[in-house]
This record gives structure tokens, C-alpha cells and sequence, in this order.
């Protein structure tokens, strides 16, 4: 959860808008002005570049002089399973 302001809060959140099933990661966005009810916002961000084609894990938002930036890890699937020793 982020940016709580007198004019409400703001959440991201992993999201696959897909279907119930995990995929590509997306972050859902949305807003509050009393913790209580929420209001849906159009995607905040989707995989769409080499770095993320597969996915837009966690990460933060911040704003400074009034932009609001997101920082996120984004995934590529190689295919290779790594298996903890």
C-alpha cells in the first residue's frame, strides 16, 4: 500500500487479469478515501518489454515533485527450474 494523503490511499498488487490461474503478473491498482471501499483503476503496469515479457513482480512507488515512479523486478522465463541444494 502506498501515497496515503488526505485525499486517500493508493495499493498495487499482483495481479493476473486473465484468469484465477497464475501467468503473467501485472500490477491491479487501486484507491481509497476511507480504508473501507476501494475503487478498481485501469492497469498500473503489464509486462510489455524484453526485461518483463513474462512478468511485473514486486517492487515500490514512490512520488517526488509530483510524478509518482514505480520500481518493480521484472521476469523473463528461461525454462530452467532452479532447484534449492
Amino acid at each position: 500500500m502506498g501515497s496515503p494523503t488526505l485525499k486517500g490511499s493508493t495499493m498495487f498488487y499482483q495481479h493476473h487479469p486473465y484468469s484465477p490461474e497464475w501467468g503473467p503478473m501485472h500490477w491491479g491498482h487501486v484507491k481509497s478515501k476511507n480504508l473501507v471501499q476501494w475503487e478498481h483503476l485501469p492497469i498500473a503496469l503489464a509486462p510489455s518489454e524484453d526485461y518483463d515479457r513474462d512478468c511485473c513482480f514486486s517492487g515500490s512507488a514512490i512520488e517526488k515533485d509530483g510524478k509518482l515512479y514505480l520500481m518493480y523486478t521484472g521476469n523473463v522465463w528461461t525454462g530452467k527450474i532452479m532447484i534449492p541444494i
